[in-house]
């Protein structure tokens, strides 16, 4: 298993449950964890196998979204590196592991 940026661990049956629950329940696009984006999923998958992204590790298990931005500035912060990603706005319970 794999940490993240905010050093928890999510088995992969999570992860592609929570990647279905959002497909088919919710599939807004979060900006800061505040607010809506101007987006619109177009794809969404569970890497199949570890693999590189436009220079990037992907592991086998990531879910990956594909996003259509709506709006020009948005578009803007994305380009010029001001915002790398968007928030799910899902929910977790953490447990410490022994």
């Amino acid at each position: 298993m794999d940490v993240d940026a905010q050093e928890d661990i999510m088995i992969p049956a999570d992860i592609e449950k929570t990647a279905h629950d959002y497909l088919a329940k919710r599939r807004v696009v979060g900006f800061r964890h505040s607010e809506k984006a101007e987006a619109v999923v177009v794809e969404s998958y569970i890497a199949p196998v570890d693999f590189i992204l436009d220079g990037e590790q992907v592991k086998k298990g990531s879910w990956l979204l594909g996003i259509i931005i709506e709006d020009d500035e948005l578009w803007r912060m994305v380009k010029e590196g001001e915002i790398n990603g968007f928030s799910v706005g899902g929910f977790g319970l953490r447990e410490e592991l022994s």
